[in-house]
Order: structure tokens, then C-alpha cells, then sequence
């Protein structure tokens, strides 16, 4: 077992582990830091029309996975959760890596799309009342925004912040801005 609360730093996916951990092992977490949470569930019962027009725009995405084409389906996916790479100038070797798993993709809705962890029942963000940031890229999708905006209304003790010019893969392309950010934030949360 733990001797202290942790702090918890995760993004996109791994934000949404923070956040479920957060949430259900309050004891275990000193403070969580979310860059881009992926958790739609969130945003599509606060802010429906937002994530309508991002299902809209993701048609192509969910067609090609459909047609079972997981090179465009990876490509399209790229295209907007990426660092802005374009698809022929990633390596090879790391191009055939996220078209064998855009897979995990659709296995994670039930949990990020469709709450299947029961998170957005009554009460349950109550439990995650530690210091808490949100971290996002001004140029992210409007989906991740919509995210943040519900998180930050859901979560008792939070704060978030927008990095100029980055979008969701801001932790790589703008790792300093990032770094500052979660020092800043850490420096203000209490020890245990």
C-alpha cells in the first residue's frame, strides 16, 4: 500500500485512467493533472450539440473502420488527435504500429463514450475533490475543449489551462509550456 497520496499526470487515455482512479480510490490521489482527457461521456451529456458536430466530422473515421480500411481509419485518426505530422512523413514501422491497434479505438467506448464506469452518476465526482488541473491546446478539436469545460464544472477543486498554438499532442510538441504549467499547479497543492 501506498504510504502517501500520489500525484496523478496523464494524458488523452491515460487522463481518463487518472480520472477514474481519482474518482474511485480518492485516498490513493494527492492531486491529478488531466492533458486532454478523452472521457466524450462527459462532454456528450453536457454539451450535446458540441459533440454532435464532432461525430459529424468523425464519419469518415467510423466509416472506414466500418469498410474494415484500418490504414485510413489510423490515417483520419491521426489527422486530428496527432501532433500535425502528416501521415507519409510518420516512419513506416511507427504507421503500421497505430494501424494494428485503431482497434482499441471503438473497444473504448463503452468507457469513454458511453460511461460503462458509472462516473457521471449522481455524486461520484464529489469523491474526487483533490487539486485537480486540466490541460489543453488552444487549437485542440472542439471535443477536447467541450471535455474540459464539463470536467471543470464536475470536479470540486479545479483549474485549467489553454497552451497557445498547441493542439491534443501538447505534451510533446509544447513539453516546456506543459512542464510550467504542472510545476505551477503543484507548487500551490498541499503536502500530504
Amino acid at each position: 500500500l501506498l504510504e502517501a497520496p500520489m500525484d496523478l499526470i496523464g494524458h488523452s487515455f491515460g487522463a481518463t485512467v487518472a480520472l477514474r482512479l481519482a474518482i474511485e480510490h480518492p485516498e490513493m490521489v494527492r492531486s491529478i493533472t488531466l492533458i486532454e482527457p478523452v472521457y466524450f461521456a462527459a462532454a456528450k451529456q453536457d454539451d450535446p450539440d458540441a459533440m454532435a458536430k464532432y461525430n459529424e466530422q468523425n464519419a469518415a473515421f467510423e466509416a472506414a473502420l466500418a469498410e474494415g480500411d484500418k490504414e485510413t481509419a489510423a490515417r483520419l485518426f491521426n489527422r486530428v488527435w496527432g501532433d500535425g505530422t502528416k501521415w507519409d512523413q510518420i516512419p513506416e514501422p511507427t504507421r503500421a504500429y497505430m494501424v494494428d491497434r485503431i482497434g482499441f479505438i471503438p473497444a473504448s467506448s463503452p468507457f469513454l463514450g458511453e460511461d460503462s464506469a458509472g462516473l457521471l452518476a449522481p455524486g461520484m465526482f464529489d469523491r474526487a475533490s483533490m487539486p485537480a488541473l486540466l490541460v489543453e491546446g488552444s487549437g485542440s478539436p472542439k471535443a477536447a475543449h467541450a471535455i474540459n469545460a464539463s470536467l471543470m464544472r464536475r470536479l470540486p477543486n479545479a483549474r485549467r489551462v489553454s497552451v497557445d498554438g498547441a493542439g491534443h499532442m501538447v505534451p510533446i510538441t509544447h513539453p516546456a509550456e506543459v512542464a510550467e504549467a504542472i510545476r505551477d499547479f503543484l507548487n500551490d497543492v498541499p503536502l500530504a
